[in-house]
């Protein structure tokens, strides 16, 4: 199995970054005539492994683009040095291997002969001194959350490590980066990242009594992301090929396990004996996570101003086809091709029908009157009829509760329905009950219509 394994060193002359893989290596023409080469055109050997790959029923997922790739390597070093061996599986291999050193874009360089390199490539980059001199473990570690944050995808074995000390080894195996620690991660961030006016002020630069605030608000924020960390689950994972072979797809539909049943949204529950009543979180009754779309270009992440949808899915598409659309030079956009966007449309139907799933699998939960309105969808038969209510005594609010909803009763909208509560509205004889709307942070407020 093939292997890419970038690593941090250290020595007397400064900082490296080495990246070698085993991959097929490079022969001394392609070394010479597009390696050292910038904007290349296209070698005849790519086309022709292109072709086969193609006739074989799949595509040659090759990253380079524009034939700059070498060139980019002095935006953060000052020398590089290139050992490389052509493998006997690409059909054209060498007696030996190759050693290419340059001090610069203006420096000749050397290409020799290397008897002692025996597969793959290696590259070292000699890092620029006024960018890692400083702190090479906190540019260790800003690398790492760059690569993390940035591989979507990846077709190999994966390592990026360091001798330092404080530096955490990122292992990748192949496939999709991701795991449920890190989605995990990304559905709950918007407990913790929305902000309040006092919030946009520095801390030196507040009262003591806006400091307190934000101190009893961080602790109310880390205890709500806590709690709905241990309630949160994941459906089913969908996965598969997208339509006419334009890439790969991964769907994650998250929903949290709380008391009574399954929920969409993260509701902070408490029992008391058969009563369910609910905590705020942060100033809102309830939590749904974000939708989601995470694309990638051949297993790098890029920028796309598309949505998927309103339901809190996260799907992750690797484009790997170049009917896909076009990458920017700078590989951070990606401008999706016609073809592209029916594929998302046919990924959004896939992840409603998913939800389709969910709501028939959870119809019996307390709380499967709220799913149903979160996925804008129709709500079954025999769907237990539970939503939020107001909890008094006599003219005093004492709570919320999630129970059954009782009847005669309309949507309270208004304080002047909050009146008629507090008084008691009656309908021939009967209470009427006032359904508050249930206020609901990343999304609107959701009426029990």
């Amino acid at each position: 199995m093939y292997a890419a394994d970038p690593k941090l060193e250290t020595s007397t002359d400064g900082l490296w970054l080495v990246c070698t893989d085993t991959g097929v290596g490079m022969s001394k023409a392609i070394i010479r005539d597009h390696l050292l080469v910038s904007g290349s055109a296209r070698r005849h050997d790519v086309l022709e492994l292109e072709r086969r790959c193609k006739e074989a029923g799949f595509e040659l997922k090759r990253t380079g683009q524009f034939g700059i790739g070498v060139l980019s390597y002095f935006m953060l070093s000052d020398r590089v040095i290139i050992k490389t061996r052509r493998g006997q599986e690409a059909g054209d291999a060498e007696l030996n291997g190759w050693h290419f050193e340059t001090d610069g874009i203006g420096s000749f360089g050397e290409l020799r002969r290397d008897t002692t390199f025996s597969r793959g490539t290696e590259v070292r980059l000699h890092i620029r001194s006024e960018i890692s001199i400083d702190n090479p473990a906190k540019w260790f570690g800003d690398l790492r959350h760059y690569l993390s944050s940035w591989l979507l995808r990846v077709p190999c074995s994966f390592v990026f490590t360091s001798a330092l000390t404080d530096c955490e080894t990122l292992s990748l195996c192949p496939g999709w980066v991701n795991d449920e620690t890190a989605l995990s991660e990304r559905s709950l961030a918007g407990i913790e990242s929305l902000t309040y006016p006092h919030d946009e002020l520095p801390i030196e630069l507040v009262s003591h009594a806006v400091r307190a605030r934000r101190e009893v608000e961080a602790r109310r924020r880390a205890d709500a992301k806590n709690e709905a960390k241990q309630c949160l689950k994941w459906g089913e994972v969908r996965e598969g090929n997208l339509p006419s072979g334009l890439g790969q797809f991964r769907i994650h539909l998250p929903y949290f396990e709380l008391p009574k049943g399954a929920s969409i949204a993260f509701l902070r529950v408490r029992r008391v004996d058969t009563q369910l009543f609910l905590d705020d979180v942060r100033e809102h009754e309830a939590y749904c996570p974000s939708s989601e779309l995470l694309m990638a270009w051949r297993g790098i992440r890029v920028q796309s101003a598309i949505g998927l949808m309103s339901v809190p899915a996260i799907a992750e598409v690797d484009w790997t086809s170049s009917a896909a659309g076009k990458l920017s030079v700078n590989r951070g956009t990606l401008g999706l091709s016609g073809e592209a966007r029916k594929a998302l449309e046919w990924l959004r139907q896939l992840v409603s029908e998913a939800y389709r799933g969910f709501l028939r699998d959870h119809q019996t939960s307390v709380y499967a009157v709220l799913n149903c309105h979160i996925a804008d969808s129709e709500l079954p038969p025999r769907t237990p009829l539970k939503w939020l209510t107001n909890k008094w005594e006599g003219e005093n609010q004492i709570g919320q509760a999630w129970e059954p909803l009782r009847f005669p009763a309309i949507n309270a909208e208004s304080v002047f329905c909050w009146s008629l509560e507090k008084v008691g509205l009656t309908w021939t004889g009967k209470r009427v009950s006032m359904i508050p709307a249930l206020q609901v942070e990343n999304t609107r407020a959701i009426r029990c219509a």
